[in-house]
């Protein structure tokens, strides 16, 4: 499933990882950032 994620420290150095799933059709090859994958998906 497409999703897009958002990795951070919070102030006591945890690391961390927000995960949001998008509502797309999986495209297993692709590798790259969200504003990418917005591209490809509009360009259809």
């Amino acid at each position: 499933m497409p999703s897009a994620q958002l990795y951070f420290h919070d102030r006591d150095g945890h690391s961390l990882e927000f995960i949001a799933l998008l509502d797309e059709s999986p495209l297993p090859e692709f590798v790259g950032a969200l504003s990418e994958w917005k591209q490809r998906s509009h360009a259809k």
